[in-house]
């Protein structure tokens, strides 16, 4: 890959910078939890959702504590371990630790799965 998209998208969440955040992202972009959970279902969705994030949460942080890689610069997949602190939105911890599943194409992110304790897995 030439660029990285995933380390990208995290310097600009971290940033807060919605546009430079959703440049990472297919327009078709699908975003999960654990459960299986459809949360975001394309870029407008993105954008409208981590708007309002960033908003509320102006002191959000998320720290990657290990990444792992797999693929080449056509189909390829990231693992991160995720530190998010100081996220303001209900029914949300200010503090976790997330896994986060990307997967992608080329220099563009078409999907991210979270998996983390705080959301059950169905029955």
């Amino acid at each position: 890959m030439k660029a990285d998209p995933v380390q990208a998208q995290l310097d600009s969440y971290n940033a807060h910078d919605v546009e430079a955040f959703a440049a990472c992202y297919a327009r078709e972009v699908k975003m999960f939890d654990a459960a299986g959970t459809l949360l975001v279902d394309g870029i407008d969705a993105l954008r409208s959702r981590y708007s309002a994030l960033f908003r509320a949460s102006p002191r959000l942080l998320a720290e990657v504590t290990q990444r792992t890689r797999i693929g080449d610069e056509n189909d390829w997949y990231v693992v991160d371990t995720e530190r998010v602190s100081g996220r303001n939105e209900p029914g949300t911890p200010s503090q976790f630790s997330v896994l986060v599943l990307y997967a992608g194409r080329g220099n563009t992110i078409r999907e991210v799965r979270f998996l983390t304790p705080r959301v059950p897995l169905p029955a």
